[in-house]
């Protein structure tokens, strides 16, 4: 597991904002992230949803997001009740894939395109002991549904963004967290070349529009 902790960037000009939601490069120059620039496909999903609905469901992420992170990295869990299954679910899902946290909550940057974000988790799992352990990149969604439409094209996003680093995942994959204590690992196609163009036509529209601003 070392060569893959030896691999994985570190960017240390890069900075968060949590009160802004921006990221930083080296004190002065403000990077889209990957949510920002995929808002035109997001906003499209989530026409004519109730803001309060979105909130919600946005708070729900929040907290598991950040109990995923303080378990890893500080060997703690402080979640509600409510939303326990959730992390339950996570929990399963380390054990049955034999999963080797190697990062979690990673900020990164495209160094060429000039994009960021933040990757949920980058891990090495496998389906049995007697498996190799495969490096992959994970995202975890706390959603009624997982829409491939547009965690495709964030992975691939994710995907490009480590590579222009030198890191070449082996594999990618969303796993779905569900309140019941269940959970869903859909695995996605690496290089995915149709996924690549809508976030570069995102990325252009987004670039387009900071010129005349």
């Amino acid at each position: 597991m070392a060569e893959f902790v030896d691999q994985i960037p570190q960017q240390p000009g890069l900075a968060f904002e949590e009160k802004t939601h921006q990221y930083i490069l080296n004190g002065t120059q403000v990077l889209p992230s990957v949510t920002t620039l995929m808002k035109p496909l997001s906003d499209t999903l989530y026409a004519g949803i109730r803001p309060e609905t979105l909130q919600a469901a946005a708070e729900r992420g929040t907290e598991v997001h950040s109990t995923i992170e303080d378990y890893v990295t500080l060997g703690i869990t402080d979640i509600s009740e409510a939303r326990r299954g959730y992390f339950e679910a996570f929990l399963r899902w380390m054990k049955d894939y034999n999963v080797q946290p190697l990062s979690v909550e990673h900020r990164a940057y495209h160094p060429a395109l000039g994009y960021a974000g933040t990757l949920d988790m980058l891990c090495t799992l496998s389906k049995s002991d007697t498996d190799p352990q495969v490096l992959t990149l994970v995202d975890f969604k706390t959603s009624a549904t997982v829409n491939k439409m547009l965690t495709g094209v964030q992975l691939e996003a994710y995907e490009q963004m480590l590579a222009a680093t030198g890191l070449q995942v082996e594999q990618k994959a969303i796993v779905h967290l569900q309140a019941d204590g269940r959970y869903q690992m859909p695995v996605y196609r690496k290089n995915d070349a149709e996924s690549w163009r809508v976030f570069m036509a995102c990325l252009t529209i987004h670039n387009h529009k900071q010129k005349y601003k």
